[in-house]
């Protein structure tokens, strides 16, 4: 075996130092973010829709977050948007946890289809909304959370305990998937989409 002189070995330590720098920046978690994807419910009843959420980083620490999940299931339907500001903990430089509070609004709609015409009527109510949870980049292209979300808009009331993983196809567009356990229902949400990073 070769013995590593003293330029050589300052080199092949310039050149690690050079590539565990460019892994870390590549790693960097990002909350500037939209997504746009299909959710359903497993359980009773064949109830899906779509999801449309976003965020954008204020600074190093906090951050603004909004959202709007639709499910529907023949003339019933049920939309929650929501509005948050969030807090983010850096542990580490591929890992965070973070923090969420905001206002959701909750609607519930139900038609049905007579001989006579279309009935039915609507029900909105809104609440808070909080969530904690954490973010990291297990490697350049690949991001896992888990988090805790609770909202209350007085009859509605739902606890979600989920896991995101994200896979990066590009520097700014992601594949994600996603599935999260509502514990009043009884049931499990599966999402996946398309997250664009700016």
């Amino acid at each position: 075996m070769k013995k590593i002189t003293g330029l050589g070995a300052g080199l092949l330590l310039a050149a690690s130092l050079a590539a565990t720098s460019q892994v870390a920046q590549a790693a960097e978690i990002s909350y500037s973010n939209a997504e746009a994807g299909y959710q359903m419910l497993t359980g009773d009843g064949d109830f899906d829709g779509f999801l449309v959420r976003g965020s954008f980083q204020l600074n190093d620490d906090f951050y603004l977050a909004a959202g709007f999940d639709e499910l529907k299931d023949g003339g019933m339907s049920q939309e929650i948007l929501s509005v948050r500001g969030g807090m983010r903990f850096a542990l580490e430089n591929n890992l965070d946890v973070y923090g969420e509070l905001g206002l959701a609004r909750a609607k519930i709609k139900v038609e049905v289809h007579t001989p006579f015409g279309t009935m039915g009527g609507s029900d909105s109510e809104t609440g808070i909304q909080l969530e904690g949870g954490a973010r990291m980049m297990l490697s350049e292209k690949l991001e896992a959370r888990a988090f805790l979300r609770h909202i209350n808009a007085s009859d509605f009331d739902e606890t979600f305990l989920g896991a995101q993983g994200v896979f990066y196809v590009a520097d700014q567009i992601g594949l994600f998937a996603g599935v999260s356990r509502l514990f009043d229902a009884s049931e499990f949400a599966i999402e996946a989409g398309v997250r664009f990073s700016f």
